[in-house]
Order: structure tokens, then C-alpha cells, then sequence
């Protein structure tokens, strides 16, 4: 069900397949040329642009990030375009704490673990889950918070996470090490029609951002 040592560990093995030139980072799209014999790749690193020839070019990026940020020469069909902003973006604004207890294996082995949805209207986690790697001992879960509540409550919320986590499993589940990670704070994640409030004009040619 889980991959040992995280998701961390299909990244560091898809890079073990290529050689340290063939692998650029840090490096921002913003242009696709079609050059007739070969595809042009514009690029920002840092303050410089970078250009890339390639004889093919395969975008891995959420379709309405494509839309909002990247240019295309010529433009793409109004139809695709269209079918991009109207692909929503896989957790783009929601929002994931992850518990983990690697010093209290002991404890959490005596303790044991398990599954909860939390439906009141004060939760902060709505659903919690056995988040273990086989390297670390790990409760994870969704926030039950909009963006806009987590940006409010962002210097308390770590102790609200852990107060729920030791609310739902018992005392010293909250004495782990927390990490957050907030999609809905993150550029090359999140879109500007991902975020909640934003209306998509069903032409395609216009959307609005409110709330």
C-alpha cells in the first residue's frame, strides 16, 4: 500500500536513471515554441532565461498552471484551452499534517493506531490516517480548515493538530514531530482558478477569483 521510505523514495529512484546533465532544477516555464523540426522550451532560472531545444517535449504539470503561466507559439486550440482551465488540480487547495514518531516506536507499537473521520464542526483534521513508511511510526491527515482559516490560524495551528491527534488516539500522541504541508500556499501547485471562490467561465475565456 505504502512505498519504505515514503513517496521520497520513487523520486530518488526515477533520478538514479539520469545522468546529472540531463537534469535541470530550479528551472520555471514560461514559453513553448514550435520550431517546425524541433520544439523551443523558454525557461527562467533564477533572473536568467534559459532556452532548450528538444525534438519532443512532454508537459507532467497541472493542466490550468499549463494555461496560466506558460505561453505557446502558435497558441493552442481555444477548445484545449478551455479543457485545461476546466481541469481541476488533485489536492491544489487542501492541506495535510503528518505526525510522525520515529524516537517512540515502543510507545506507538503498545499503543496501536487506526483510521478516524471527525464530522464536528470544530475539527481541525477530518480525516486521520495510519501514515507509517516502514521507516517511521506516522499518524497523517487532511485539514478540515479552508485556506483562508489556515492562513489565520497558521502560528496556532500546529498546537491544534496535535491537540486533535492526542484528542482521537490518547495522551503522547501529540508529542511527535509535526510537519504541514499546505497545497493551497504552494505557486507551482495551486492555480489561481483552484483557489476556493474562483468562478470558470464555461467558454473558457474568463474566470474570476472572489471570496
Amino acid at each position: 500500500m505504502r512505498l519504505a521510505g515514503g513517496m521520497g523514495a520513487l523520486v530518488d529512484g526515477l533520478l538514479q536513471s539520469l545522468s546529472e546533465d540531463r537534469l535541470h532544477l530550479e528551472h520555471v516555464l514560461t514559453a513553448v515554441a514550435d520550431r517546425d523540426d524541433h520544439v523551443e522550451l523558454s525557461f527562467l532560472a533564477g533572473e536568467k532565461s534559459v532556452t532548450v531545444a528538444a525534438k519532443r517535449a512532454v508537459l507532467a504539470m497541472p493542466p490550468r498552471l499549463v494555461e496560466e503561466h506558460v505561453s505557446f507559439l502558435p497558441d493552442l486550440d481555444e477548445a484545449l484551452f478551455a479543457a485545461m482551465l476546466a481541469t481541476p488540480t488533485a489536492v491544489a487547495s487542501e492541506a495535510k499534517a503528518v505526525m510522525t514518531y520515529g524516537g517512540m516506536s515502543g510507545f506507538y507499537d503498545a499503543r496501536g493506531s487506526g483510521n478516524a473521520f471527525v464530522h464536528h464542526e470544530q475539527a481541525v483534521l477530518r480525516e486521520i490516517f495510519d501514515a507509517s513508511t516502514g521507516v517511521k511510526h506516522a499518524l497523517g491527515g487532511f485539514l478540515a480548515m479552508s485556506p483562508g482559516l489556515r492562513k489565520s490560524f497558521r502560528g496556532g495551528l500546529p498546537l491544534l493538530v496535535a491537540s486533535q491527534f492526542a484528542q482521537v488516539f490518547g495522551a503522547g500522541f501529540d508529542q511527535g514531530e509535526l510537519h504541514i504541508q499546505d497545497w493551497a500556499r504552494e505557486p507551482y501547485t495551486c492555480a489561481s482558478q483552484d483557489r476556493p471562490g474562483a468562478r470558470f467561465s464555461a467558454s473558457g475565456s474568463a474566470w474570476t477569483a472572489g471570496g
